[in-house]
């Protein structure tokens, strides 16, 4: 099995535990805050086209280009983004994905830091995400548990628990017995473009530093050398004024962060 050139051969068995999370700094289980039980469902629907940059050096002249072209998203101009995968114990999410099946799921815990200070935001995010061609529709609902929380836990028992709980409600369905996997951890610059009001996002620094234990043999440390421009919006192409940005070396892409980090980690 090959996975759009990333090198996936083979996805080991699960071996049914529930797992721990495997973490580059010691794990402390604290008390859980109280929580509310709101649970609100918001979902969007869009096209999403992702680009990846042949040459990673020239990331900052695809940001100083963007910013010249483009607004700088002012609610959310940069993000450390976290998020925790939730695969089957036969890895049936990641197998859509590397073998190329038309309708993909991706579950997953998600949840924001400030690149300057390491801060977590307190809203954490559960979500679904289905993504049928090119057309992605998107559903989630803030998890009971903070950023600052998660990334202390990880995915422990209870947090483990509390996902099964809310999954039902975001209206989809979704195969059984979903556990964590790993956390994926990259850093995003935001921007709008203000001719279409498609959301364009640069991500890079690429890694996966935290894995169930019984899951994965180890953690990504080391960022994958990737930079991916996402666009989000009512078209798959990009804007007759932003095509410039080819110039720089763009190549429409399928790149999945999710299977990329694990063609590394589970081998």
């Amino acid at each position: 099995m090959e996975m759009n050139g990333e090198g996936l051969q083979s996805i080991p068995a699960f071996d049914g535990a529930i797992p721990a999370f495997v973490t580059n700094t010691p794990l402390q289980i604290a008390s859980v805050e109280q929580h509310s039980d709101e649970c609100d469902v918001s979902s969007s629907q869009s096209f999403e086209t992702k680009y990846l940059l042949l040459r990673t050096t020239e990331k900052e002249k695809l940001l100083h280009w963007l910013r010249s072209l483009c607004q700088v998203d002012r609610k959310f101009p940069a993000a450390i983004v976290h998020s925790i995968y939730f695969d089957t114990r036969d890895w049936q999410l990641l197998r859509d994905k590397v073998e190329g099946n038309f309708i993909k799921l991706k579950v997953r815990l998600r949840w924001y830091s400030d690149p300057s200070t390491g801060s977590c935001d307190r809203t954490a995010f559960l979500e679904v995400k289905r993504r049928v061609g090119d057309r992605r529709e998107k559903h989630r609902l803030v998890f009971p548990f903070s950023g600052p929380e998660l990334s202390r836990l990880g995915c422990d028992l209870e947090v483990t628990r509390v996902v099964r709980e809310l999954l039902p409600k975001l209206g989809m369905t979704l195969p059984r017995g979903l556990m964590p996997a790993f956390e994926v951890r990259y850093h995003r610059y935001r921007f709008v473009d203000p001719v279409t009001q498609s959301r364009l996002s640069v991500d890079s620094e690429i890694s996966a530093p935290n894995v169930s234990a019984t899951r994965a043999p180890r953690v990504l440390q080391t960022p994958l050398d990737r930079v991916v421009l996402e666009m989000k919006g009512q078209t798959t192409q990009l804007p007759r004024h932003l095509k410039r940005l080819a110039q720089i070396g763009l190549r429409k892409s399928s790149f999945s962060k999710y299977a990329a980090c694990a063609s590394h980690i589970l081998h």
